[in-house]
């Protein structure tokens, strides 16, 4: 059995579930069994839905040390075989007190400091300029991100996608769980406002934690749709001309998609992610929205570009289809399980 210690609640948003939760249906599929360790009850219902056993700790996200005697009595009971970690809040004398009970796997973005573990997963783009010190297995690189199984194996799918997307013309706008600076709404009034863009259907995807698009709606009549807990996310993608998206997990989805995106940050853990995309030319940066007053504007000078240049367009399709991410959930899980299983032989 693998185990999972992860959160979700308004401040870190959904993201570290989200990923989690991919690995573990993975897992599922390999016949492995899961169980998922949670330090309150927002992030519950989540798991619970997706059919995942969760064990609640009662504990503050914030003080992970604080949690450890429930924790390490519940590892015992339980007889994992690997307990995969995602949080920044963890401490070395954290993973020190899991590991010395069960193995352990940290799922990163920050290399924050040397983690005592068996196992590190880094599926960053950048992930293997990091430099990371000796001494432990890693699996690194977009190959290994961890997307739903609604993204598996959509190669075959994407021509007649990108042939649907000429027709059919539509701009993806997804912020992730939160939209603290009201990214969606700035862009669509941008969208709205530009005679270029006015044959594109304008689709925003409401996160859980997002604030109420009632106005947004409204200002754009029937070309703005706003949708929230959608079942395949896959599908609606791949349908879409180009995306807007902060610069999560989403990003790789985008691409196991060949979505042409214009991406944006608005906390430090996405910075080094977006740039990277932006740099190796695969999508285009837009800014910081904590610091950009005119971030909707700026986000739609990009989406311009898309449009008047579909030749570059196609290229950045290209290189998004090249980092094959699509099978990353399933490649990770039996990485995993090949690692548990090396070292019990």
């Amino acid at each position: 059995m693998i185990g999972f210690r992860v959160d979700a609640n308004e401040k870190i948003a959904s993201g570290h579930v989200m990923r989690c939760l991919a690995i573990a249906d993975a897992l599922i599929s390999l016949q492995e069994d899961v169980l998922f360790f949670v330090s309150d009850r927002a992030a519950m219902k989540m798991i619970s839905a997706r059919g995942h056993r969760v064990e609640c700790l009662n504990s503050d996200w914030q003080e992970p040390e604080s949690e450890l005697p429930i924790l390490l009595r519940m590892l015992r009971r339980f007889r994992l075989d690997m307990l995969l970690i995602d949080s920044y809040q963890v401490t070395s004398l954290y993973l020190e007190a899991v590991r010395a009970i069960v193995k352990v796997a940290y799922l990163d973005d920050l290399n924050a400091f040397d983690y005592p573990v068996d196992l590190v997963i880094n599926y960053s783009i950048y992930a293997d300029k990091i430099g990371y010190p000796a001494g432990k297995v890693y699996l690194l690189g977009p190959a290994y991100a961890p997307l739903r199984k609604q993204f598996f194996s959509l190669q075959n799918k994407l021509s007649s996608a990108i042939e649907y997307r000429k027709k059919e013309k539509s701009i993806l706008i997804t912020t992730g769980s939160s939209d603290p600076y009201h990214v969606a709404e700035k862009t669509v009034e941008e969208i709205l406002e530009m005679e270029d863009l006015c044959e594109y259907k304008i689709i925003v995807v409401k996160g859980c934690f997002c604030y109420d698009l009632t106005t947004v709606e409204q200002k754009g009549s029937r070309r703005v749709k706003i949708l929230m807990n959608i079942d395949n996310m896959a599908e609606l993608m791949y349908k879409c001309s180009f995306a807007v998206s902060a610069g999560g997990s989403t990003l790789y989805e985008l691409c196991a998609c060949a979505v042409p995106t214009v991406t944006f940050s608005f906390v430090d853990n996405q910075m080094r992610n977006v740039e990277e995309f932006a740099k190796q030319r695969i999508m285009e940066y837009a800014g910081d929205a904590r610091t950009e007053e005119f971030i909707g504007r700026l986000i739609v000078q990009k989406l311009l570009w898309y449009h008047r240049n579909p030749d570059r367009t196609k290229e950045m399709e290209r290189r998004m289809r090249e980092l094959g991410v699509a099978d990353g959930s399933k490649r990770l899980a039996e990485a995993i399980l090949a690692y548990i299983r090396e070292r019990n032989s």
